[in-house]
């Protein structure tokens, strides 16, 4: 705050001090001169005071000052403190505000925060505002019903659980007791004081997630975990291990709130909240499980629960489990069995594992009564198929059906029906099972007279019977287990309205089947037949995937899909050639990722301009593709590991869209000048080309390329050389060659020298440098002009003889196995102490070009012998 602004006088003012203690987060700038103010001190100590008393998020940013000097009170900031006690002193002031001040400077500083030293001020900001906008989405409330009985008295006891006021890292389990959900209490604790810490994550459905998953289930826990604290939403951890030190290694300076949600599993626990060591001071962790012992065996002693009468207790376990928690459903029942017997408890609940509840029924009903058709039908798909789905993919494949999904949905969560978790579509237990019940009562002793069907041996009864009617509208067969079934011929043949089919784990023998014309999605992985499932006459299918199926021929027929939007084929490894697709004028995504005996994709390809996304990853048969594209709208396109593909097609329009390339381990020898038409392109992989031979001059035109990677390109002799008069020269503009450039890795290739650097125009933004494994003989001066430089790798640049200049900002510098290294002027100079320098030099003898023959400072160069 700019004190010129805030009026005379040695105090700080009332409103500032106010203003303080009513944000949420405070952003300490640590400069030079900080401490050198009376009422930045003051701030400070009312920031600490709001920090420790009311759980304010404090980030400290270090702009060009040592953290430890601030926290020790060293140079100007001890300076500034000996300088203000000595004027308190002369003027008979506080002498103890000194030592609040002081008090104020360590506590703030051992906060982790922000060290800005060399990096951009511009990427630190961006990352502050970054971790500010997480905060505020964190601080999102999560939906808990309005009318729970007593929910303010279950805040009230965890917070005593809880401990808020400690400062020790606590974890409490909430487990086993009738009346209300465990998750709700979870949430609604969640809610209340989430504020009070620096990063927040509710993990929901873990059991669920784990079941689903398998062994992925965990590993997208802990990256959902992580992301959420991190403020990094595309992260991946690659396995659980490296996720538990990530967790335990990011997490444990910072005071989280964590909720673990419906816990089965003590290895869910193990990986995901590990031991109280694993999280910083004043963290919490909140754990839902069904099974206490769980909550034992982790060393939790602290535990929520609730005890009915003993012989009642495991009947209100069932009462509980049935309602899922619904506060309604809870109040109804409870007021039902209130009184009455064992006997008729275990009645009821007999019968309620067979009928659903018509006072339930009824009262849930009332707000599906007053939806609309459209949204209606949306309501029933969701509870019958979809709950926990994306909410991106259900709506394109409501899109498909010409339901208005956007709206229908908007109109659903407003009414309380379903909620949005982290981009999925929840639907409480209670409302879905009131969905279900819906449609089986439009027939209830005739599944084949119901409009949707996913209770598999309801399925299996009325395909392998061919007991479907024209009143089926759409159909999930998932087993429990991959088997094979064997439908009746007739299967599909009365479903004239069937718009959805979705199989899991379903391969089929028999006959050919075939699905009605007014089917607008299919999915069924592991399809076992050769042949696409339809016959002749117009298709209204909108999105298909059959992948991992035994599909070997995409027919006559299949030009007849003119609805066609997305296709997925991916991993079916008999398909050889891709068709004739100038009639799917609508196809957006297709997916044929590896495909490993895929040798052709028809031309037609190229010439659908409403493509977005193409996917031939390691489809290492394919040679004859497209020779040109004009899809403006694409976002991906990946021909990775497609190993005999030697030409790259042409662009003919500017495309906005797509930001990386993916041309790994590709044939291609060369890129086309129409790459300029890739306008925002900014991330151009070639690694391991290794027929690559140039690069077009016209990739200089493209301002926002951040990454190039022709790393392992072996024949790339020469790099972004314009030679005037080339073909792709003609008419080119090069304002600014490549001034994006962030990563340039150009290891493994064959250049002989490094002319091609003085001609780029990323001095002020390249970071990283890899120039290993080329057959240059000097790193020439014009490295020095490259300011932000700070990664540069040398290794095993042979005969390198010379590095005559370093950048001036370089942090590390990898020249491992530079054998024929014999000057490295001035290498050493003023970098000791702030740079990493790793060279081996063969021999037992320190080389000439080393100035520092004898020091002061210890210096440890590592030597190797000559064997």
């Amino acid at each position: 705050m700019d004190e010129e602004e805030l009026g005379k006088g040695e105090e700080i003012a009332p409103p500032i001090l106010r203003a303080i203690g009513e944000s949420r987060i405070s952003i300490v700038v640590f400069s030079k001169n900080y401490a050198s103010s009376s009422w930045c001190l003051d701030e400070l100590v009312r920031i600490v005071e709001c920090r420790d008393t009311m759980g304010q998020i404090v980030w400290p940013v270090f702009y060009k000052v040592d953290p430890s000097d601030v926290r020790r009170h060293r140079g100007r900031y001890g300076e500034a403190l000996i300088h203000h006690e000595e004027r308190l002193k002369s003027n008979g002031g506080d002498s103890e505000k000194v030592k609040r001040w002081r008090k104020a400077l360590t506590k703030a500083a051992n906060v982790s925060g922000w060290h800005l030293v060399k990096q951009r001020e511009s990427d630190v900001i961006k990352s502050i505002v970054n971790g500010v906008c997480a905060q505020l989405k964190n601080r999102n409330q999560l939906h808990v019903p309005e009318n729970v009985v007593a929910m303010d008295s279950h805040v009230d006891r965890m917070h005593t659980l809880l401990d808020m006021e400690s400062n020790e890292v606590r974890m409490v389990g909430i487990c086993e007791f009738g009346g209300i959900g465990k998750t709700t209490i979870a949430k609604a604790t969640y809610n209340a004081f989430a504020h009070k810490f620096e990063c927040c994550s509710f993990l929901s459905n873990v059991r669920e997630t784990c079941e689903k998953f398998a062994e992925g289930g965990l590993l997208q826990l802990q990256e959902e975990l992580v992301s959420e604290v991190m403020w990094d939403d595309g992260l991946k951890l690659g396995n659980v291990h490296r996720g538990m030190s990530m967790i335990k290694n990011r997490l444990s300076k910072k005071k989280v709130l964590i909720a673990i949600d419906d816990v089965n599993q003590s290895i869910q626990l193990e990986t995901l909240v590990g031991r109280c060591d694993w999280f910083g001071y004043g963290s919490r962790i909140i754990i839902t499980t069904r099974d206490e012992h769980l909550l034992v065996a982790h060393n939790i002693q602290s535990m929520y629960r609730n005890s009915p009468p003993l012989d009642y207790e495991k009947l209100s376990y069932d009462v509980v489990d049935y309602t899922k928690g619904l506060p309604l459903a809870v109040k109804l029942l409870s007021s039902f069995l209130r009184g009455r017997s064992l006997l008729e408890w275990k009645s009821t609940l007999d019968k309620l594992e067979r009928v659903f509840n018509k006072d339930i029924f009824k009262m849930l009903r009332i707000s599906f009564d007053g939806l609309d058709d459209y949204e209606k039908d949306i309501f029933l798909d969701i509870a019958c198929f979809f709950e926990g789905e994306s909410r991106s993919k259900v709506t394109e494949i409501l899109e498909s059906c010409d339901l208005y999904p956007e709206s229908g949905i908007a109109v659903l969560i407003d009414k309380l029906l379903i909620t949005i978790e982290y981009g999925k579509l929840e639907m409480h237990d209670m409302i879905q099972e009131m969905g279900r019940e819906i449609i089986r009562r439009e027939s209830p002793k005739v599944p084949g007279k119901r409009s949707r069907l996913w209770f598999y041996k309801d399925v299996l009864r009325v395909l392998t019977e061919g007991r479907g009617t024209n009143k089926v509208e759409a159909i999930m067969l998932k087993l429990p287990a991959p088997d094979t079934v064997h439908f009746s011929a007739q299967a599909f043949t009365n479903m004239k309205r069937l718009r959805i089919f979705l199989a899991r784990n379903v391969k089929h023998s028999g006959d050919p089947i075939y699905f009605p014309a007014e089917l607008r999605w299919l999915e069924w992985p592991e399809y076992s037949q050769p042949l696409v499932p339809f016959n002749t006459g117009d298709r209204k299918l909108v999105g298909l995937d059959l992948s991992k199926s035994s599909i070997r021929i995409l027919g006559k027929e299949f030009k007849l899909f003119r609805n066609l939007r997305s296709v997925n084929f991916s991993y079916c490894v008999l398909l050889r050639k891709i068709p004739d697709l100038s009639s799917l004028p609508n196809l957006e995504s297709l997916d044929l990722q590896e495909c490993t005996k895929l040798v052709e994709v028809h031309q037609s390809l190229g010439h659908l301009a409403k493509l977005v996304y193409l996917n031939f990853l390691n489809c290492c048969n394919l040679s004859r593709f497209p020779s040109s594209l004009k899809a403006k709208s694409l976002e991906n396109l990946i021909l990775r590991g497609c190993s005999k593909l030697s030409r790259f097609p042409d662009i003919l329009v500017r495309v906005k869209r797509l930001k990386t390339l993916a041309l790994h381990e590709t044939a291609i020898e060369e890129l086309p000048s129409s790459l300029t038409n890739l306008v925002e392109l900014e991330e151009l992989c070639l690694s391991d080309c290794v027929d690559l031979k140039n690069l077009p001059c016209s990739i200089y035109t493209l301002q926002h390329l951040e990454r190039i990677f022709v790393d392992g390109c072996s024949q790339l002799t020469k790099f972004l050389e314009c030679v005037c008069g080339s073909s792709d020269c003609t008419n080119v503009s090069l304002p600014l060659a490549l001034p994006s450039v962030i990563n340039l890795n150009v290891q493994r290739c064959s250049l002989p020298e490094l002319s091609f650097l003085k001609n780029l125009h990323c001095m002020s933004s390249l970071t990283i440098l890899d120039l290993s494994e080329n057959k240059f003989v000097s790193l020439p001066t014009c490295i020095s002009q490259f300011t932000k430089l700070q990664q540069l790798c040398l290794m095993h640049c042979k005969q390198l003889q010379e590095i005559l200049a370093l950048p001036p900002n370089i942090t590390s510098l990898h020249a491992k196995g530079c054998e024929s290294l014999e000057t490295c002027a001035d290498l050493l100079d003023g970098l000791l102490g702030e740079t990493r320098i790793d060279i081996f030099h063969l021999g037992n003898k320190i080389p000439r070009w080393f100035k520092h023959q004898s020091t002061t400072r210890l210096i440890r160069f590592p030597v190797l012998s000559e064997s």
